[in-house]
């Protein structure tokens, strides 16, 4: 099986899960088939159902909101092996908005060979690797009507609901990422049931830090270079515990602060001059590259005569010294 590092860090992992399984059967896909973006859409849409919704990810679902574009090679009529299709949202649904790049570039020259060892008699087994791209069936233009099914309607107005009070794809996105979930990854129980550290369904027990994720999440979503506060507002909702960003928010990997300081907080540093290495502060006199035409225009140093009280003090300071010790 070849599997690219873009899919994986875009939510992708094994075994799949049972959704992914289904969206490469329907679509007749394999997993280098589907752009980047629309892996990232994907995990988006489970994170969705399962966080928010509180709901398994069907198909019916998301062909309701997502419809298939087909990326064409330039100059030629086939489509593309990598990236043969990417997954649009239609015109007119109102969803949680996600400002993403456009394509991640080069992303098809980093991938890795992986050998499927799940049980073949298992539904979440990938179809055999094929160096082809994929070929167009009709199921690439079905979508569902709301008329078909009410718990297709009520979770489209569930959707719009949280989409109406801010839901974001940013938070979609922040919700698995710092929490190190793949939601393309087979798991035992939903999103929702997220307990935290502990939870088998992480990746890894340890949080990313505040550098990584901002590093890591600019190259999944496009975010303007001067902020650097990385938040994720409305987070996934877990039973009885109100949010599940409450163990990561103390451990300080949702939250970045600013690296630009306030005006009046800035410290005024002493102007210090810096020498070379293996240089000596020398007076103007004795440096060897001052001209002498500049030190002439310098003016002399002014000496303060001492006066004659000066005088006396030194001169008894003296006699004291002279007397302490017999002279």
């Amino acid at each position: 099986m070849v599997v690219t590092k873009a899919l994986v860090e875009r939510g992708f992992s094994f075994p799949p899960s049972d959704f992914f399984s289904e969206i490469l059967k329907e679509y007749g896909l394999q997993p280098h088939n589907i752009s980047p973006n629309s892996v990232l859409a994907i995990s988006n849409h489970v994170t969705l159902c399962e966080g928010h919704l509180r709901i398994p990810p069907k198909l019916p679902l998301f062909q309701y909101y997502f419809s298939v574009k087909k990326e064409k090679i330039p100059k030629a009529s086939g489509l593309s092996t990598c990236g043969s299709i990417t997954f649009m949202l239609r015109p007119g649904r109102f969803y949680p908005p996600t400002d993403r790049h456009e394509s991640a570039r080069y992303w098809s020259g980093g991938f890795f060979y992986l050998k499927d060892v799940s049980d073949p008699a298992s539904e979440r087994v990938l179809p055999p690797f094929e160096n082809s791209p994929a070929n167009e069936n009709p199921t690439w233009t079905q979508c569902p009507h709301l008329s078909e099914s009410p718990q297709l309607t009520r979770a489209v107005r569930r959707i719009c609901k949280l989409t109406e009070e801010g839901l974001t794809g940013k938070d979609l996105t922040m919700s698995w990422f710092t929490k190190r979930i793949q939601p393309l990854q087979h798991r035992d129980h939903l999103m929702f049931q997220y307990t935290g550290r502990d939870d088998p369904m992480r990746a890894c027990k340890d949080n990313l830090s505040a550098d990584a994720i901002d590093k890591r999440f600019r190259l999944l979503i496009k975010i303007p270079r001067d902020l650097h506060i990385h938040v994720c507002n409305k987070d996934i909702h877990t039973d009885g515990s109100g949010t599940a960003a409450n163990s990561e928010l103390s451990s300080g990997s949702l939250k970045r602060e600013t690296l630009t300081r306030k005006p009046h907080l800035r410290r005024k540093l002493p102007k210090f001059r810096v020498l070379p290495r293996g240089r000596k502060l020398l007076p103007p006199a004795l440096q060897p590259n001052v001209p002498a035409r500049r030190l002439a225009s310098r003016p002399p140093h002014k000496l303060r005569k001492p006066s004659p009280q000066d005088c006396q003090e030194e001169s008894e300071t003296l006699s004291d010294i002279y007397a302490r010790d017999g002279v």
